[in-house]
């Protein structure tokens, strides 16, 4: 049927087909699939068009404006390059100045009313438009919008401001990546709407939202992060936000520790303490919650990276780096702890049985591996003591879990430093395994 070419009245067949396409059953979702398909190819302009309207009316009931925004995140995103481009044509070409108008009014006025399940949907559509328009230099007025959207949002519930904190932090990440300028004075605001969301009064949700915004938004935030004072309040409501409530918090908040790593590592100095003292006691507690340990190792397996790749740099120049470039050894100075850390305690975190080969990666073990594998390559030779000492005391041991990470730290000490310096190791180690293995027909007792 061509009825989603018609643009008045196709609301109605808009909400039958998008119910349909979500039934189980194959004979039902299948040719409702294959409609959508269809309509968006031959009658793009007034199948997007039904879609808007259905997700702008709030009669509707909640699952079908969820299914209404997923559908126009579809159609606007592109899987790969050649795709976007598809789809950016599509969306400059087939619909006028009106037609986009409405899209974005309406996903910004869903956000800001619509219930948090519905809102979040209309931030991931924000997301899609914002990709499609900031690339070209237009929609220059979203940040504004989405602070009014806050304020609306919060005037109401202050868990409704959710959806348009994703929205703030899918933005700002689609700003650095094409180019777009976020000017300081707005940035400030941004930043002050963020830091409402990072407070223990405020529901989880919020939090987590707000920190994940904080992460996106850093990129922008230099003269923030370049003041002693602002710079302090910042990184204040990322370690509050690493003793939150809500495991996915914390998460977001050791990620935004190591996106703090990536852009500043040159102001963390003064912070290094409190970073040692968060990251340590949540690896620590990886029994109860492996994801927030991950995140918190995944830091130092970053800092490890990033001063082998200072060091190397300086080494390649022959030349004294600015004082931005050169490496603060961080590293080097928690030496002895963090090797510690990561050979008897992370190592020794594998998984009984893995579910599956793709749960593998998501352990903390692998990220032990990910992470020992770049301190071999920051601390070089200092890292060859403890790391041969804990080979020689685990390589026969009777824990497996002992053995494999013995295993594991000799073959990444061995690819990380040259031959002469692992030699002698290595001649001992043979010696111990030759004398364990005579040992082993002696009788017993």
């Amino acid at each position: 049927s061509g009825a989603t070419a018609e643009p008045r009245g196709a609301m109605v067949d808009i909400a039958v087909l998008l119910q349909a396409a979500q039934s189980p059953e194959d004979h039902v979702r299948q040719p409702a699939e294959k409609e959508l398909h269809d309509s968006e190819v031959n009658h793009f302009a007034a199948f997007l068009g039904a879609l808007v309207e259905l997700l702008g009316t709030n009669s509707q009931p909640d699952q079908l404006r969820i299914a209404a925004a997923l559908q126009i995140k579809r159609v606007l995103t592109g899987q790969d390059d050649l795709s976007q481009r598809t789809k950016a044509d599509n969306w400059r070409n087939t619909l006028d100045d009106n037609s986009r108008g409405i899209v974005k009014n309406t996903c910004l006025s869903v956000l800001a009313g619509a219930s948090v399940n519905v809102s979040k949907q209309a931030a991931q559509c924000v997301e899609a438009v914002a990709r499609l328009e900031l690339p070209d230099g237009n929609w220059s007025d979203l940040p504004e919008m989405l602070l009014k959207a806050i304020d609306q949002a919060a005037s109401r519930d202050v868990h409704g401001t959710v959806g348009p904190l994703l929205a703030l932090g899918y933005f700002a990440n689609v700003a650095a990546n094409c180019g777009f300028e976020i000017p300081e004075a707005q940035t400030n605001q941004l930043l002050g709407k963020i830091s409402q969301g990072m407070n223990n009064s405020v529901p989880t949700e919020v939090q987590t939202a707000a920190t994940q915004a904080l992460s996106d938004t850093l990129e922008f935030a230099k003269h923030n992060m370049d003041s002693d004072n602002e710079r302090n309040m910042i990184m204040s409501m990322i370690f509050t936000m690493t003793k939150a409530a809500d495991p996915q918090t914390r998460e977001k908040a050791f990620q935004c520790l190591t996106t703090v790593l990536q852009l500043y590592y040159h102001h963390l100095e003064p912070h290094m303490g409190d970073i040692w003292e968060c990251t340590t006691a949540a690896i620590k507690n990886s029994a109860e919650e492996e994801g927030v340990a991950r995140q918190a190792l995944n830091f130092w397996d970053e800092m490890a990276l990033e001063e082998a790749e200072r060091e190397a740099a300086m080494n390649e120049s022959g030349t004294q780096p600015s004082d931005i470039d050169r490496s603060r050894n961080f590293t080097q100075k928690v030496r002895d702890q963090i090797t510690q850390l990561v050979l008897h305690y992370c190592l020794l975190q594998q998984p009984e049985e893995p579910d599956d080969e793709e749960g593998q990666d998501d352990t903390l073990y692998a990220a032990a591996e990910h992470c020992f594998s770049n301190l071999c390559a920051c601390l070089h030779q200092s890292i060859l003591e403890p790391t041969m000492q804990f080979v020689k005391e685990n390589h026969g041991h009777g824990d497996w879990r002992r053995r494999q990470a013995a295993l594991f730290a000799f073959g990444a000490i061995i690819n990380a430093l040259d031959a002469a310096q692992v030699r002698p190791y290595v001649a001992e180690l043979f010696e111990s395994v030759l004398s364990r293995s005579n040992g082993q027909g002696e009788p017993v007792g």
